[in-house]
């Protein structure tokens, strides 16, 4: 018998006509998805970074304007920078220098490196920390009430670049982050050392039980800054500290968020750097550095992360620049910047 046309199968023909039909079908819709993603994806990266910039030059604004000092790229920042006992991981970037004071109150690009550069990209500062109130007794009466002293309190503070091998940014080894080291607490030497040897008895065993173990002389280089509290609890300093290291309490990254994205885990961020050889240089919309000039010298500086101090002692201009890049497909590279200016006292 013959078979109804409604049994009959389909030609070879018609079968790769459907299989053209629908893998045409298939490519359009993927185009469309990886479009809606890549769309996604940058939509996400430039909303974290936004935040993320803005995020931390408003911190270290707020930061330079409680700061009592900052150091510069010569002997006695040097030496302070010197003194930090920064943790041996993650890596400090090879190139970091800390800014050079400029009398000029502009914070304009500097005219060339060498001799004639300002920018920075780090920063050490000297925190002025709320007064620790101490109650003594003043007369040894104890009918008498107690005497207050608003003792003040420093902390050194240090912002750095550093390279963090946990993750590789477009196939560079690692990524740039920007950490933060804080010293534990300092005591004012030179408000101390005004007390007579009875209210030193008094007032620097509270001190010390508040965890202060060491006092600073603002001003003075490091070798003729540091003094231990420890003799001062008897009734008198000591001689300064010889070759003194600065102890850090805690070292936390300011970028917190570079993780990978809080929506879809698949970000990678890093502040902006110059990769090494055989790697092409990642193609963004900033500009690395706006206020620093380029030194063959020094290969790494500035990367994403810039400090300029301008203007007379007491009344100083900071300003901060940091530029941060995102990688979420290979190629393919997003910028953000984040600038902020503080006034400072320093």
């Amino acid at each position: 018998m013959r078979a109804s046309r409604s049994q009959r199968g389909m030609s070879l023909v018609e079968i790769i006509t459907v299989l053209a039909v629908v893998s045409v079908l298939m490519i359009v819709v993927y185009k469309l998805l990886d479009d809606a993603m890549r769309a996604s994806m940058f939509g996400e990266s430039h909303n974290d970074m936004t935040i993320m910039t803005q995020r931390v030059v408003n911190r270290l604004q707020g930061e330079i304007m409680q700061s009592r000092v900052a150091y510069q790229e010569d002997a006695t920042g040097s030496g302070y920078r010197a003194a930090l006992q920064l943790p041996a991981s993650p890596v400090r970037w090879g190139d970091t220098l800390l800014p050079v004071f400029q009398t000029e109150t502009t914070l304009d690009p500097d005219a060339g490196n060498g001799v004639d550069r300002r920018a920075g990209n780090s920063l050490l500062i000297v925190r002025q920390l709320e007064p620790l109130s101490v109650m003594y007794d003043n007369d040894a009466n104890p009918a008498t009430p107690d005497v207050e002293f608003m003792a003040d309190r420093y902390r050194f503070e240090y912002e750095y670049l550093v390279s963090n091998t946990a993750r590789s940014f477009g196939g560079a080894g690692f990524y740039l982050d920007l950490m933060e080291s804080r010293s534990f607490e300092y005591a004012d030497y030179f408000q101390l050392k005004g007390l007579t040897p009875s209210q030193l008895q008094s007032v620097v065993p509270k001190l010390q039980a508040a965890g202060i173990a060491r006092a600073w002389d603002p001003g003075q280089a490091i070798d003729s800054a540091m003094y231990d509290l420890a003799p001062a609890a008897a009734g008198a300093f000591g001689t300064s500290l010889n070759k003194p290291q600065i102890a850090i309490a805690k070292t936390t990254t300011l970028l917190p968020d570079m993780r990978g994205g809080r929506i879809s885990g698949r970000m990678d961020y890093s502040i902006a750097f110059t990769p090494s050889a055989p790697l092409k240089a990642f193609v963004i919309r900033h500009p690395m550095f706006f206020y620093a000039k380029p030194d063959s010298t020094y290969p790494k500086f500035p990367a994403g992360f810039e400090v300029k101090i301008a203007g007379p002692s007491g009344h100083r201009k900071v300003g901060m620049r940091i530029v941060l890049m995102s990688n979420y497909r290979a190629g393919t590279y997003e910028s953000q910047q984040g600038f902020v200016t503080a006034s400072a006292r320093f």
